[in-house]
C-alpha cells in the first residue's frame, strides 16, 4: 500500500506505525520519508541514486526530522514543531517529521498536535511510531493511516542473522542461530543485538549453542526438562538440587522460570494434539523425545495446575519477591505434592491422579481381594441371620433394622478407596459421625458433586456395609453450616 501511494503520489499527511519492538517501524518510516522525496522511484521504492536520495543518505537533509517523544514530550516541544511546519522545505519536496515512541507525549502535547496533524501544510508529512497503541488518544488515531507491524517469523530472523554473520566473518553454527531467533521473540533488532553480544571480542572462535547459552545467561531446555522429569517422579530432593545448581551458576531465575512455563505449555499442546511442530521451545531431537515421554506422564488437569502455580510464581518474582530462589523452590514443592495447595486447580489435579491411577502391585490386588471376600462373608452372615429371624415366630408386627456400632473415620475412608473420586472428596472434607449416621461438611464445589444421586448412593452403600441399616448420609455446605449459638449471645448490655 505504501509503495502504491508513493508511485501515484497520493501519500497521506499522517501515518501511524504500531507493533512490537524490533519489527522495523522506525526503519520503515525513514524509507517512506526517503521515498516521498525521491525524484525517480522504482516500483514505489526510492532509487538511491538521485540527488534527494543521496542527500538523505548523507544525513544532511534538514527537511527530515526525527524526534524522540520520550525525551521531547512537553507541550513546548510540540509548539516549536507547529511553528516550523509553516516554512517550505529547504531542499527536498516535502518536510517529514518522524515522531518515535509517540505514546510518551503528554496529554497537553497531544492536544497541541491535533490541529496541525489534521490540516498540515501541503508539503508536510507526519510519521508516528509506537509500541503501545492503547496509549494513543482516539483523536490522534482518527487522523492517521494506521499500519500494524507484526512479529517476524523465527525462520526469517534465523536466515537474516546467518547472512549477517557470514558477511561479518562470524563462524555461527546453525543451532546457535536457531536459539537466537527463538529468544528474539519476533524482533529482528533483538536478534542482531544478541548476535553482536555473542560475537563481540571473538576472533576465530565458533559461536555454538553452548557459547550462546552461557553468554546470554540461558540455562537451556535440558535443566528444565530434567526438573519436570523429577516432578513426575515426585522426587523433591533432586528438584531442589537442580534449582541450587542453576542458582550457583548465576543463571537468571526469571528466565529459567519462563523456560519452564514454555515447556509446560509445549507438553500440554503435545499431549492434546501430538503435533511436534507446535512446540515453541528450541529443542534437540533427544530433548523432543523426552518431552514426548513427559506428555504421557502428566494429565491435562495436572498441567493446568502446573501452569497456574508457575504463572503465580512468575508474577511474584517480577513484582515484590526478595528471594527468587525460595519462591521457585516453594513452587516446585507444590508441583511435587498438590495436596499442599487448597486451590480448585490443585484439587482437580489430585482427583485426576486418583482417577487415572493404575493398580499394578500384587499387594494392592490382594488387599482388594481380602476386602471383597470379607464383605461377601459379612453379607452371607446377614442373609443367614435374616432367614433365622424370619423362621422364628414374630414377637411384634414391626421389625427394627439391625444396627451396628458407628465406625471411625479411617474405616470409612478405607472403604471408599474403591471409589477414587469419592475418596478424594471425603479426604478434603470434615466427616462427623452422629447417632443418625454420617454428616459431611465440605466446600460448595465438593458438596454439589456429592449431592448427585450416584455419589450419594455409593456413600450410603459404604455406610451400610460398615454400620448396617438405619443410618443416613447428610451433605452440608460450609457456607450453610450454622455454628452453635454461644451463651454469650443471651447477654444484654444496658
Amino acid at each position: 500500500m505504501l509503495k502504491n501511494q508513493c508511485s501515484t503520489e497520493k501519500t497521506s499527511h499522517a501515518y501511524l506505525f504500531c507493533g512490537s519492538r524490533g519489527t522495523g517501524k522506525t526503519t520503515a518510516a525513514k524509507i517512506l520519508a526517503k521515498a516521498v522525496n525521491c525524484l525517480s522511484l522504482k516500483d514505489g521504492n526510492p532509487c538511491g541514486v538521485c540527488d534527494n536520495c543521496i542527500l538523505v543518505d548523507s544525513g544532511a537533509a534538514t527537511d527530515i526530522n526525527e524526534i524522540d517523544a520520550a525525551s521531547n514530550n512537553s507541550v513546548d516541544n510540540i509548539r516549536d514543531l507547529r511553528d516550523e511546519v509553516v516554512y517550505s522545505p529547504a531542499a527536498l519536496k516535502k518536510r517529514v517529521y518522524i515522531i518515535d515512541e509517540v505514546h510518551m507525549l503528554s496529554a497537553s502535547a497531544f492536544n497541541a498536535l491535533l490541529k496541525t496533524l489534521e490540516e498540515p501544510p501541503e508539503n508536510v508529512a507526519f510519521i508516528l511510531a509506537t509500541t503501545e497503541l492503547n496509549k494513543i488518544p482516539s483523536t490522534i488515531l482518527s487522523r492517521c493511516q494506521r499500519f500494524e507491524f507484526r512479529r517476524i517469523d523465527s525462520d526469517i530472523i534465523k536466515s537474516r542473522i546467518e547472512f549477517v554473520a557470514k558477511e561479518e566473518g562470524i563462524n555461527l553454527q546453525k543451532e546457535a542461530a536457531e536459539l537466537i531467533a527463538r529468544l528474539a521473540d519476533g524482533g529482528m533488532r533483538d536478534a542482531l543485538s544478541m548476535l553482536e553480544s555473542c560475537a563481540g571480542g571473538l576472533t576465530d572462535e565458533t559461536v555454538d549453542l553452548a557459547f550462546v547459552q552461557d553468554r546470554l545467561g540461558v540455562s537451556g531446555a535440558d535443566s528444565a526438562i530434567t526438573l519436570l522429569e523429577n516432578i513426575a517422579e515426585k522426587n523433591v530432593g533432586s528438584c531442589l538440587k537442580i534449582i541450587s545448581a542453576i542458582h550457583l551458576s548465576a543463571k537468571d531465575l526469571n528466565s529459567f522460570l519462563g523456560d519452564l512455563l514454555k515447556l509446560v505449555r509445549d507438553i500440554l499442546v503435545l499431549s492434546r494434539t501430538g503435533d511436534k511442530n507446535l512446540i515453541s521451545t528450541f529443542l534437540s531431537d533427544e530433548e523432543t523425545d523426552r518431552l514426548s515421554d513427559l506428555s504421557k506422564s502428566f494429565k491435562t488437569e495436572e498441567l493446568l495446575y502446573f501452569s497456574a502455580v508457575l504463572e503465580d510464581t512468575y508474577f511474584r518474582l517480577g513484582r515484590y519477591s526478595s528471594n527468587k530462589r525460595f519462591e521457585i523452590e516453594m513452587a516446585v514443592i507444590k508441583l511435587c505434592d498438590p495436596s499442599l495447595d487448597n486451590s480448585s486447580s490443585a484439587l482437580a489435579a489430585r482427583i485426576s491422579a486418583l482417577e487415572n491411577a493404575k493398580v499394578s502391585t500384587p499387594i494392592i490386588f490382594e488387599k482388594v481381594k481380602i476386602e471383597q471376600q470379607a464383605a461377601a462373608e459379612e453379607e452371607e452372615e446377614d442373609v443367614v441371620e435374616q432367614a433365622t429371624e424370619e423362621a422364628e415366630p414374630k414377637k411384634s408386627e414391626t421389625k427394627q433394622p439391625k444396627r451396628k456400632r458407628l465406625p471411625d473415620i479411617k474405616e470409612f475412608l478405607e472403604k471408599l478407596k474403591k471409589e477414587p473420586q469419592l475418596y478424594a472428596f471425603a479426604e478434603v472434607s470434615n466427616l462427623q459421625f452422629t447417632e443418625n449416621g454420617l454428616t459431611i461438611i465440605c466446600e460448595p464445589f465438593v458438596a454439589n458433586m456429592l449431592k448427585q444421586k450416584t455419589s450419594l448412593i455409593k456413600l450410603e452403600d459404604a455406610l451400610k456395609e460398615l454400620c448396617g441399616e438405619g443410618f443416613t448420609v447428610t451433605i452440608s455446605d460450609k457456607k450453610e453450616a450454622v455454628e452453635e449459638k454461644s451463651s454469650l449471645d443471651d447477654l444484654k448490655i444496658y
